[in-house]
């Protein structure tokens, strides 16, 4: 890449960047369609919905993108093509994730939670697409933590946030359950989350993707804990289920550790 392609690509990217920040403060402020994220939320409320300060995860979400967009710009003039590479593979799914997440916004806010489904598989689609390229930079020797925190934290997030889109345009839909409880339902849906965490976690290492998932669970266990009605064998097997992701971590590194030594 030249110069001048790499200015327009880092360019690019805080137009990106900046639009999706103007786009959530105004969302949240200025209520687009009538509501805030929130009360879009409460119109559909079931049980996989967390607690509401496992929502401030964004903010750090957004910091990291930040700071992985400040190394990508102070890094212009790297000759080893690595940060070409990035330009060139990274920004352009980079940039419709960013369109996925305004396009989000505008369906969940309008009430078209069906759209919202479709908007935010694709949001998915991107950021695993993301993860792939920068795994495969990452060999033979890993890059820094800065190329890769903000897409893993990101991407966990938006796996979790994903189910409870599903979830909540089920409600809206009124599926009926198929005549099976939802508390049944919330345990199968709880035993995917720790199923997918334990494949991350034994294929590709992701500690800070199964570190957001334990997040998410643990505000869900928060929240149903303030809900009288609430079963304790729920909350019992969701901490169960944190515990294992803990000790799985926890059994992966070390045997990375044994059988591939520094």
């Amino acid at each position: 890449m030249t110069f001048t392609d790499k200015l327009i690509y880092i360019f690019l990217n805080w137009i990106s960047y900046f639009l999706v920040i103007a786009f959530n403060v105004i969302a949240n402020t200025e209520k687009i369609g009538g509501y805030s994220t929130g009360e879009v939320s409460d119109l559909y409320d079931n049980l996989f919905v967390p607690a509401s300060y496992a929502f401030s995860i964004w903010g750090l979400i957004y910091i990291t993108l930040g700071v992985y967009l400040v190394h990508l710009t102070r890094s212009i003039n790297d000759s080893s093509g690595m940060i070409s590479y990035q330009l060139l593979m990274i920004s352009p799914y980079f940039w419709f994730s960013c369109l996925m997440n305004v396009a989000w916004l505008y369906s969940w806010h309008h009430l078209c939670i069906g759209g919202s489904v479709l908007v935010i598989i694709l949001l998915l689609l991107s950021l695993i697409k993301i993860s792939k390229e920068l795994r495969f930079m990452g060999v033979p020797k890993p890059l820094p933590m800065w190329h890769t925190m903000a897409f893993r934290i990101y991407l966990g997030w938006i796996s979790v946030a994903t189910i409870a889109n599903v979830s909540a345009f089920l409600v809206s839909i009124n599926w009926g359950e198929w005549g099976i409880p939802s508390l049944y339902w919330l345990f199968l849906i709880l035993t995917i989350i720790f199923l997918l965490n334990i494949v991350v976690i034994h294929n590709v290492q992701d500690y800070l993707f199964s570190g957001v998932a334990i997040w998410a669970l643990i505000a869900i266990a928060s929240r149903h804990s303030s809900i009288q009605d609430t079963p304790v064998s729920l909350e019992y097997f969701i901490y169960l289920i944190v515990f294992s992701i803990f000790a799985y971590m926890g059994y992966n590194y070390y045997r990375g550790k044994r059988y591939h030594p520094a």
